[in-house]
């Protein structure tokens, strides 16, 4: 079996995997605008764990962000993957939740670039496991949306993060070696304040379950 054939298999199997509970979730989970709590809640934590230094970190949130979601919508239209929703193959095989399929092409996913670009900066600015653990948690379930939605192979997912994660780093590296990532807030104020992210993951999942 190839690796092209391998990964047909998967994504019909993830995809079957499907009940209307999950249908509405993994629909909401995956759509931008129900993370706007949490985007705005990370703003205001990275501005008050870093200071006046927290400009430098949205400038280069901002770069990663738009780099990793310019790149993969790129690189798309250069490999001309189709979507297994979008695939002759096993398009008529896809479980479709909300007649969406997407765009003709899917690699490598833009959202688990974006995601993934997003969760690695944070998590190299903060060096916190909880804030990691939320951020790579949160980012995780995204790209895995994508995949029970039938929009992307985990080939696709996989190499979305990769250049998620790569970008992320490039864009570290000015913030690292400038010490403009050091946190100015005190430590006993940075614990506290760090569990608002997790706190808001899960109360967003929780939300979502019921719209």
């Amino acid at each position: 079996m190839s690796i092209i054939d391998l990964d047909k298999e998967i994504i019909l199997t993830i995809n079957s995997w499907h009940n209307d509970f999950f249908d509405n979730f993994m629909w909401n989970y995956s759509q931008k605008w129900t993370w706007l709590g949490l985007y705005i809640l990370l703003i205001g934590y990275l501005i008050y764990t870093h200071r006046k230094n927290s400009i430098w970190l949205f400038l280069a949130i901002g770069a990663a962000f738009g780099l990793a979601d310019w790149g993969s919508h790129e690189l798309k239209h250069i490999f001309m993957r189709f979507r297994p929703a979008q695939d002759p193959d096993i398009a008529s095989m896809i479980h479709i939740v909300n007649d969406y399929r997407g765009g003709k092409f899917g690699f490598p996913s833009s959202h688990a670039c974006d995601s993934f670009a997003l969760a690695t900066l944070v998590s190299l600015i903060n060096r916190d496991k909880i804030v990691t653990t939320t951020m790579v948690l949160w980012a995780t379930l995204n790209a895995y949306s994508r995949m029970y939605l039938g929009v992307h192979y985990l080939g696709d997912i996989l190499t979305g993060m990769f250049l998620g994660i790569l970008i992320a780093t490039i864009c570290y590296l000015p913030l690292y070696y400038t010490k403009k990532s050091e946190p100015i807030a005190q430590q006993t104020n940075r614990e506290k304040a760090r569990w608002s992210l997790p706190t808001m993951w899960i109360l967003t999942m929780i939300v979502i379950c019921f719209i």
